[in-house]
């Protein structure tokens, strides 16, 4: 229990803006920075209203933020020089008196004074220029509540990005004249050790197909082992297509001496089957010829069909085979055409048909 003689007292007064928390539509903010009397040290309330259900004011609870505090637990684990972090007002006029500041992990940083100038750079970045330094950073809101929004600026001194930007363009510079040279020396080797090695053999090849040269490549005296192998190969089959030509020359003239051969044959054929015919034209009766020309349409198609083997020369034998029917089908159908065209023999039967061909040829 406390003391009987303690007294819970607070002046209301000192308190900042309390009269109109009291009255306002807030959930909760941060007050203006303030410094605590007789210390060094500059803090920020976070008020919390305290109200009932019925809507009654009782009064604020909260606590304080202190810069120390804000400073050494939201320190940046950062490697760049002089890393400055601010968390201020959203304001039209910045001033980093009324807010927090923080740095990196293993350095300082340059708080600046007064109020802040930001300007808008090409890359994206932010010029922010105040009254004693310029800086190049970022800027990004941070809703504080539903009334309330601050800023956050992360930014390092114009003369240290300059710096780690000539050098970051000197270690790019290097960077390209060594890969250039690596590259040119790669060239210088790969040329020297493969190509013009492979330029040398292949001048040769084209010098002497026959060269024996050997190469301290392994891949091009391999290289010339094929290309030997595949040369001696096209000469062979070359070789060979040429005895082919010749040969095949030999047979062609033979076939054509053969057709001519034949075709004297032929032509002596045709001229002797020619007097033939006009001889059976002479030994043949006109009134037994007309009377078998009249009655090959009364051949049935079976009729017709032994009648043509007949005179394409097929004996008995082969046109039982081929028409796959009895001896005594045969004999029938032949009594019937013999009958019908009123021939005597198969030889004047044969005779009528091949002055009947003779005629339609």
């Amino acid at each position: 229990m406390p003391h009987r003689k303690w007294r819970q007292e607070f002046d209301i007064t000192l308190f900042p803006d309390y009269e109109e928390l009291k009255t306002g539509d807030f959930d909760y903010s941060l007050s203006d920075i303030i410094q605590l009397p007789y210390t060094e040290e500059k803090i920020a309330l976070l008020r919390v209203p305290l109200i009932g259900k019925d809507g009654t004011f009782y009064g604020l609870c909260g606590f304080e933020i202190s810069q120390s505090w804000f400073k050494f637990v939201h320190t940046q684990p950062s490697t760049l020089n002089h890393l400055t972090c601010l968390l201020v007002p959203d304001d039209t006029k910045i001033l980093t008196e009324e807010g927090f500041s923080t740095g990196s992990r293993n350095g300082f940083y340059y708080l600046p004074k007064g109020s802040l100038e930001v300007k808008q750079m090409s890359n994206g970045l932010l010029k922010i220029i105040g009254q004693d330094r310029s800086y190049i950073g970022f800027k990004s809101r941070v809703p504080i509540s539903k009334n309330q929004t601050y800023s956050t600026f992360v930014m390092i001194l114009d003369s240290d990005y300059n710096r780690a930007i000539a050098k970051s363009n000197l270690e790019l510079f290097f960077f390209t004249i060594a890969l250039l040279l690596f590259v040119l020396l790669g060239c210088s080797y790969f040329s020297q050790r493969y190509l013009t090695p492979i330029l040398q053999g292949l001048d040769q090849l084209r010098k002497d197909k026959k060269n024996q040269t050997r190469y301290s490549v392994q891949e091009i005296d391999d290289l010339l082992d094929f290309l030997s192998i595949q040369d001696y190969e096209v000469e062979n089959k070359m070789l060979s297509l040429e005895l082919e030509m010749h040969e095949n020359r030999k047979k062609l003239e033979q076939i054509e001496n053969e057709h001519e051969l034949i075709q004297k044959e032929y032509d002596k054929a045709r001229m002797e089957v020619e007097r033939l015919a006009k001889k059976r034209e002479v030994d043949v009766d006109e009134e037994e010829y007309k009377r078998f020309l009249e009655c090959l349409a009364t051949l049935t198609r079976k009729e017709k069909e032994i009648l043509d083997l007949y005179v394409k020369g097929y004996s008995s034998k082969d046109i039982l085979e081929t028409l796959n029917i009895t001896d005594n089908t045969l004999k029938y159908h032949n009594r019937n055409i013999y009958s019908k065209l009123g021939v005597k023999s198969r030889k004047q039967l044969l005779m009528y048909m091949t002055l009947l061909n003779n005629k339609r040829s």
